[in-house]
């Protein structure tokens, strides 16, 4: 009991000359400012994903291709997009608009749309080709230098729908599955549940 009478002694002592303040006496990290917002794109105007170099239009009949000068990547519209997957023959001219450059691998990095500036997707082109691209959904996407080379090879070789075809139909073969799975679970765990409680004739009795 005096040990007890003590310690309530103390605790009243220390919440007399405690400090207002009770952070006093605490060393404080300066807080980092945070980060500064990227601007939206003037109207005719957009900026590079990757460094930030104003984009330039191609020659036609690519004028609504966007090029990086620095960094050589490009920016496809959705519609162009479409035709490099379905029909990338139509493109055999963007060669010489877009520079031939060697993938560089890097560390994942999510970009910007040089439109919109909202948040990209980052994909694999076809889901199976290893070319990973950035798409906006609403504008284009965009390809890193070497990747749309890349990406028409992977399509100009017969890979692209056909292994496409084959990653969908795995896909769905998994789907059903895990489906099949969790109805068998479903009722295994039914038929537990009606042995240990009884079915709901049972509940009355």
């Amino acid at each position: 009991m005096d040990a007890f009478l003590d310690l309530l002694a103390a605790w009243g002592r220390w919440m007399a000359t405690r400090p207002e303040d009770p952070t006093a006496g605490f060393v404080r990290r300066p807080s980092s400012p945070p980060p500064r917002p990227r601007p939206a794109p003037k109207s005719g105007s957009s900026l590079c994903p990757a460094d930030g170099t104003p984009l330039i239009a191609g020659p036609e009949p690519y004028a609504a291709v966007r090029l990086c000068p620095t960094c050589h990547g490009c920016f496809l519209p959705r519609g162009l997009f479409e035709r490099l997957r379905s029909d990338p023959a139509s493109l055999d001219g963007i060669e010489a608009v877009v520079p031939t450059a060697e993938v560089k691998p890097e560390a994942p990095r999510y970009r910007r749309c040089p439109i919109c500036n909202e948040q990209m997707a980052r994909r694999n082109f076809e889901r199976v080709s290893g070319v990973i691209v950035d798409i906006c959904p609403t504008h284009g996407t965009w390809f890193d230098a070497g990747e749309l080379e890349a990406a028409r090879g992977f399509v100009r070789g017969g890979a692209g729908p056909a292994a496409r075809a084959a990653f969908e139909a795995r896909e769905a073969e998994w789907q059903a599955r895990q489906t099949e799975t969790m109805r068998e679970w479903e009722r295994r765990l039914t038929s537990r549940s009606t042995t240990m409680w009884g079915g709901p004739d049972d509940w009355d009795s």
